[in-house]
């Protein structure tokens, strides 16, 4: 540390001309970024679309489905999926349908898939107050209590 004070008298001059400001803050910028996914935790990809699963010859009814994608260079522990409604409650899925069962690990460059009824979100949608069209979006949790937002969708109550 002593050094270092001893190097900054030394150079005071250049490090706190616009020059050394600029060095300082390109190296620090270059430091935070490499750093930046370490700090901020992994980032989830999280999509939400309707659509149907097959189950054989059989067709299911309309699904709400929700994708979360793992473009990190690590697997990420996802704990919990929650659709937010009004007035800070939440829609929560103890037992989502999916190609895995929560919580689950999504591999790096991979993705998980969960589905659940659209009607079974429209029906709770309904008895918490919502008319005529709902704009919802998912939110993602994972083990390290990062939170990782969807698109939104409307559903037509």
């Amino acid at each position: 540390m002593r050094q270092m004070l001893d190097w900054l008298k030394q150079n005071k001059e250049w490090v706190f001309s616009g020059v050394g400001v600029a060095v300082l803050a390109a190296i620090f910028g270059l430091i935070k970024s490499r750093s930046g996914a370490l700090l901020l935790g992994p980032k989830l990809q999280v999509s939400l679309t309707f659509g149907l699963i097959f189950d054989g010859p059989y067709l299911s009814d309309q699904m709400l489905l929700f994708k979360v994608a793992n473009p990190a260079q690590r697997p990420v522990q996802i704990t919990a999926i929650r659709i937010p409604l009004k007035g800070g409650r939440n829609l929560i899925f103890p037992a989502l349908t999916g190609e895995r069962r929560l919580p689950c690990a999504v591999d790096p460059d991979n993705n998980v898939n969960f589905w659940t009824e659209v009607a079974e979100v429209r029906r709770a949608l309904i008895a918490d107050g919502y008319v005529g069209r709902a704009k919802v979006r998912a939110i993602v949790f994972d083990a390290s209590d990062g939170e990782h937002k969807s698109n939104r969708v409307s559903i037509d109550l």
